[in-house]
C-alpha cells in the first residue's frame, strides 16, 4: 500500500506526503523495543516491529526516489489546533517537523543500521539495503 501511495503522490493524483513522514518515523525515528507481557493484546518483539515497519518505509524511497530527496518543506503547525503530524521521532534528536536533506540523511543512516539488526528477516534486510543503496545513489554520499 505504501508503494501505491508513493506513486499516487509522485504522479500528483493525491498529496500523500505526510504518509511518508509517518511511515519513516514509525520505522526509523522511534526506538523499537520488545513489548512487555501486558503492553499489547499480542506483545511483539523489536525484530517483529522492524520486520513489519521497515518494508513500508522503504517503499517511499523506492516509489519517490529523487523527489523525496529534493522535497524541502517545513511542517511546523501554524496554529495550536493542528497537532504535530510531521514531528520527528525520538531518535532524530536534532530534527524538526520537516522534509529536509538532514532528515533524508538520518533515514538513510537508519536503513543502514536496520540491515545490521540481528534476527530481522532476510526480506527486511534486503529491502532496507535497496532503500539505502538507492539513497546513496541519489545523494551521492556513501553514508
Amino acid at each position: 500500500m505504501e508503494y501505491f501511495y508513493a506513486l499516487l503522490t509522485r504522479s500528483g493524483v493525491f498529496d500523500l506526503w505526510i504518509y511518508a513522514i509517518w511511515a519513516m518515523r514509525a520505522a526509523l525515528e522511534e526506538e523499537l523495543t520488545d513489548d512487555g507481557p501486558n503492553d499489547a493484546h499480542e506483545p511483539g518483539t523489536k525484530v517483529q516491529k522492524y520486520d513489519g515497519l521497515v518494508p513500508g518505509a522503504a517503499m517511499w524511497v523506492l516509489g519517490l526516489g529523487e523527489e523525496l530527496y529534493e522535497k524541502e518543506e517545513d511542517l511546523t503547525p501554524s496554529a495550536p489546533n493542528q497537532g504535530k503530524p510531521g514531528r520527528p521521532g525520538k531518535l532524530w534528536t536534532d530534527g524538526k517537523a520537516e522534509f529536509s536533506e538532514a532528515r533524508w540523511k538520518f533515514w538513510k543512516k537508519r536503513f543502514g543500521e536496520v540491515m545490521e539488526i540481528e534476527g530481522t528477516r532476510k526480506e527486511t534486510v534486503d529491502i532496507a539495503k535497496q532503500a539505502y543503496e538507492l539513497m546513496q545513489k541519489i545523494d551521492g554520499e556513501g553514508a
